[in-house]
């Protein structure tokens, strides 16, 4: 889908775009691209530009013959029957959507070793083991977050939920989200799990982490009555718990998930669990590069584009803009500026 701005009014198709402004003092060509609600194909090339929109269970496996690609949801996809998570690399923004595990037997978790980012995502239903049994670490997103001994800033998880899945302890070693936290630099913060273990509870079972060897974690939380338990896991400082207990009503209570984001990301369902909120990316970025664009050194361009009179960028000299954080369940102004400043003594037609 386009829209197409002639620097007075935008257009799509024969009728009126809505909800964006006009462009004001605007270089040649600049249109807005969004991913299409109606879309039910792959679409992008694994780029974090154009990340792979995913639509279909077939379209998972990439997950794992691309595992340092960039990955977006574009609809809840159900996971085939028996899934074994790959180690991953990449990125993966749920977009507020929910991989269906319901009825799958999973090995080691959605992922195997993440050293990579994983936003924005749920995980329903499903049982997940590994073949190693209580030797073997896992959980519903990965079996471990963070390469042993890596210090990468990546390795992240944040804003996800598993609910309604099951987890086969198999007596230890074992988290509603992840079995273990490695790297140093690895980061796990606002989320939640209300999951089922089977199998003893040990040291290294919790309701979010079984064990928690390095890195940093904060406001997570996990249905005890749904778990059987209290425990938090294992973890090697009080300054990283392994999650906050809570009740099923608890856990329905907006007011239990501190510094969760319920503007932006997050919202609350009445007499559930929360949810994640759907957006859908946009990307802005010239149809042409203007002939002044290489041709005069001395002008400078800036571009910047404000949401609602909110500043989200401003850069120079830029071919493209890329916003995750658009939710088509509002209304939200877009007004994008572009203008050219001449620095030098030569004359410039900033109208081209």
């Amino acid at each position: 889908m386009r829209i197409t701005w002639n620097g007075d009014d935008a257009s799509w198709g024969d009728a009126p775009a809505h909800a964006f402004s006009s462009i004001v003092l605007l270089p040649t060509g600049l249109s807005l691209h969004y991913t299409d609600p109606e879309e039910s194909s792959l679409i992008g090339n694994g780029t974090i530009g154009s990340p792979y929109v995913l639509f279909s269970t077939s379209d998972l496996s990439l997950l794992q013959s691309e595992p340092d690609a960039h990955f977006v949801l574009g609809t809840d996809i159900a996971l085939p029957s028996t899934w074994k998570g790959a180690d991953f690399d990449g990125s993966f923004d749920g977009n507020g959507f929910r991989i269906i595990a319901t009825g799958s037997m999973v090995e080691d978790g959605l992922f195997g070793m993440v050293n990579g980012r994983i936003t924005r995502l749920g995980i329903v239903g499903g049982t997940f083991y590994s073949a190693s049994g209580g030797d073997g670490y896992k959980g519903t997103l990965c079996r471990q977050l963070g390469f042993s001994f890596s210090d990468r800033l990546y390795a992240t998880i944040e804003n996800c939920y598993a609910r309604g899945c099951t987890i086969e302890t198999g007596g230890d070693r074992a988290g509603g989200l992840i079995g273990i936290q490695m790297s140093v630099t690895s980061q796990l913060h606002r989320s939640y799990a209300a999951c089922e273990r089977i199998g003893v509870v040990g040291t290294r079972v919790g309701g979010i982490r079984g064990f928690r060897d390095r890195g940093a974690s904060s406001f997570l939380y996990f249905n005890s009555d749904t778990w059987g338990s209290t425990a938090v896991g294992q973890h090697s400082t009080s300054s990283a718990p392994g999650g906050f207990p809570r009740t099923t009503s608890e856990m329905y209570q907006q007011d239990t998930y501190d510094t969760f984001d319920f503007e932006m990301t997050w919202r609350a369902v009445l007499g559930n669990y929360p949810d994640i909120r759907q957006r859908r990316a946009i990307r802005i970025e010239w149809d042409e590069v203007p002939g002044w664009w290489d041709d005069y050194d001395a002008i400078h361009v800036v571009y910047e584009v404000r949401r609602n009179g909110r500043l989200l960028v401003k850069r120079h000299q830029i071919n493209n803009y890329y916003d995750s954080h658009v939710d088509f369940t509002q209304t939200y102004l877009y007004e994008v500026r572009a203008r050219l400043y001449v620095v030098s003594d030569q004359l410039v037609d900033a109208s081209v």
